[in-house]
């Protein structure tokens, strides 16, 4: 091997982890050759059949990542998901987590940015200081404040408590619904109408309406 040029040998187009690689060891006082695999020099990463498995022997996706086993069963913690940061030292980047524990929370992670899927019970997104946004065509459509306003096309002015605010003309109730008398099922807020009347729920159980005409 020593006598041929690198560009001389043949290329290898399907690694896998038990390839042995030649190395030197101690280059600087008294080098020996030594050998190792992939699967040693990689660890705790693994490669198979172009796939790469973080902490996962058999990885099924081009990247696939396990956690290791977390001494917290509620809280997010630093070896339990997959990080996307700047530097090592950066809290503002986005972390996301898969668990089957329907209980998790949050409390004590510094990530600024949060993904969390409940295996069966939801999916959740946090961002931990100012705004959640959704959008399309480069352009934000949704926006969820850090107060829990919300906004559609806009940036939410809510002037007292937590609101809706919505930066267009019509706010459209596909179905109409009667409520069967004026004590019907109801819980305090509801709104609904039918051709003649528009209902407000005022209190648990209570209905008021107000009648519609032509003009």
């Amino acid at each position: 091997m020593a006598d041929k040029k690198i560009t001389q040998l043949t290329a290898n187009t399907s690694v896998a982890s038990t390839d042995i690689l030649p190395i030197v060891i101690n280059p600087g006082t008294t080098p020996e050759n030594r050998k190792v695999t992939l699967a040693n020099l990689l660890s705790p990463i693994s490669l198979s059949s172009g796939k790469v498995g973080i902490s996962w022997t058999s990885p099924s996706y081009p990247l696939s990542v396990v956690a290791p086993a977390s001494s917290s069963a509620n809280n997010v913690t630093t070896d339990s998901g997959l990080s996307v940061q700047s530097s090592s030292s950066d809290t503002f980047g986005t972390y996301l987590r898969q668990t089957s524990n329907a209980s998790t929370t949050i409390t004590g992670n510094t990530f600024m940015n949060q993904i969390i899927s409940k295996g069966g019970s939801g999916l959740e997104i946090y961002t931990i200081t100012g705004t959640l946004s959704l959008g399309t065509g480069a352009t934000e459509r949704l926006q969820i404040s850090g107060a829990g306003n919300v906004g559609v096309g806009t940036a939410p002015t809510i002037s007292d408590g937590t609101g809706i605010h919505v930066n267009g003309k019509i706010i459209r109730l596909a179905t109409s619904k009667t409520p069967a008398s004026a004590s019907a099922t109801g819980n305090a807020g509801e709104i609904c109408w039918d051709s003649n009347y528009i209902y407000v729920c005022t209190a648990t159980n209570t209905w008021k309406r107000a009648a519609l005409s032509t003009w």
